[in-house]
């Protein structure tokens, strides 16, 4: 679904690919399929994998298999996880992170005792620039099951007032984060 909103807004998104060279003068990528991309501008994402102690302690192979509504490892009753490193339709980025982070917490405490429902869905917002002056915007939300939120996947046109949403929301994370 992510693509969908990606390709609405015309960046093409290559997943699943090593990226064998690039050619920065003649803005060309190369798989280590022999594939070659043009590019305008190019953001290479490395794979995501669990830690090395995590994998040496038996915890995990490559990827952490959890319970999507509490994050409880499914090998393990007492280990929770989140983070890039699980198997999860979740996005990789730090806003979806930290909603997880959240919706953790919210679990823990329960789990503590301390009354509290885990309420918190997880949550991604994306902006993407398309020029200077102009944000795309892409947002979902998961269900504690991880399907998709009814109403998700939204995806925003490019415009110049998304520039100023963006620092508002900036702004507002920021302060959630740090107070």
């Amino acid at each position: 679904m992510f693509k969908e909103g990606l390709d609405k807004v015309g960046v093409e998104y290559v997943p699943n690919n090593r990226v064998f060279r690039v050619d920065p003068g003649n803005k060309v990528v190369e798989t280590d399929k022999g594939e070659k991309f043009k590019f305008d501008l190019l953001s290479v994402l490395p794979r995501n994998f669990a830690s090395g102690f995590m994998r040496e302690a038996g915890l995990v192979r490559q990827y952490t298999e959890v319970d999507l509504a509490t994050f409880k490892t499914k090998a393990f009753d007492d280990v929770y996880a989140i983070g890039d490193h699980i198997l999860a339709p979740y996005t990789k980025s730090a806003y979806a992170a930290n909603t997880r982070g959240q919706r953790l917490a919210e679990v823990i405490a329960e789990w503590l005792g301390l009354w509290v429902k885990p309420t918190t869905k997880v949550f991604n917002i994306c902006w993407g620039y398309v020029n200077r002056n102009e944000l795309s915007v892409i947002e979902v939300q998961w269900e504690p099951d991880g399907k998709t939120s009814e109403g998700y996947l939204k995806v925003g046109e490019p415009t110049a007032a998304n520039k100023q949403r963006r620092h508002g929301w900036e702004e507002g994370s920021l302060k959630s984060l740090y107070g």
